[in-house]
C-alpha cells in the first residue's frame, strides 16, 4: 500500500493464530447464547401451550355446564308435552325458577283438541 504520496511502501505480516485465536474464542461464546436463546424461547412457547390448553379446559368446562344442563331441561320438556308437567314444574321450581303464570306446557293436548274442534 502507498503511503505518503508514494514515497513509502507498508507491508504487514501476521500469523493466521493471532487473527484466528480471538474468533474462535467469540464462536464458543456465540455458540453458548444460542443455544441459550434456543432454549429459552422453546421454554417460553412451553409455558405459553400450558397457559392456552388451561385456559380452553377451563373455558370449555363452563361452557359444558349449561349446555348438559340446558340439554337435561330440554330432555324433560319433550318428556313432559302433553302429559302432566307436575314433574317439570317441582324440578323448575328446586332451581329457583318461578311457575309461569301464563299456563303449563300440559295444555298442548287441550290445544290440539281445539284446534281438531275447528274443523
Amino acid at each position: 500500500q502507498s503511503v505518503w504520496e508514494g514515497q513509502l511502501c507498508l507491508a504487514m505480516s501476521t500469523s493466521v493464530e493471532e487473527i484466528q485465536a480471538p474468533i474462535d474464542t467469540q464462536i464458543d461464546t456465540i455458540d453458548q447464547q444460542a443455544n441459550a436463546l434456543i432454549l429459552s424461547s422453546l421454554l417460553i412457547l412451553l409455558i405459553t401451550l400450558a397457559v392456552l390448553l388451561f385456559a380452553l379446559s377451563l373455558l370449555s368446562s363452563h361452557m359444558a355446564k349449561p349446555l348438559a344442563k340446558m340439554a337435561t331441561n330440554s330432555k324433560l320438556v319433550v318428556q313432559n308435552i302433553g302429559a302432566d308437567s307436575a314433574e317439570l314444574h317441582q324440578r323448575l321450581a328446586k332451581e329457583g325458577h318461578p311457575r309461569p303464570q301464563w299456563g303449563d306446557v300440559g295444555e298442548v293436548m287441550e290445544l290440539r283438541g281445539r284446534f281438531v274442534g275447528l274443523w
